[in-house]
């Protein structure tokens, strides 16, 4: 099965890591977002809808890849 995958690196040297399958990260993106509570990925706005219209597609790969200027990282796999 596919797992959503979520990795933050912040500019302070905080490291997250998340990986769930698929099919609860499309549940849990559509249901109010609640289990992406991290201060670097709501700084960047992420469009969450295009997020789900990418995974419903069927898309592999990386999904978002993002430094912001203050030097986070976050990125969102599916494998």
């Amino acid at each position: 099965f596919k797992m959503f995958k979520i990795k933050v690196i912040s500019a302070d040297g905080d490291k997250v890591n998340v990986q769930i399958p698929v099919e609860f990260a499309k549940i849990a993106l559509t249901s109010g977002k609640g289990f992406m509570k991290f201060d670097q990925i709501d700084d960047l706005n992420l469009d969450i809808d295009a997020i789900l219209e990418m995974i419903e597609s069927g898309m592999l790969g990386e999904l978002v890849d993002v430094e912001s200027a203050d030097g986070d990282i976050v990125k969102i796999v599916i494998e």
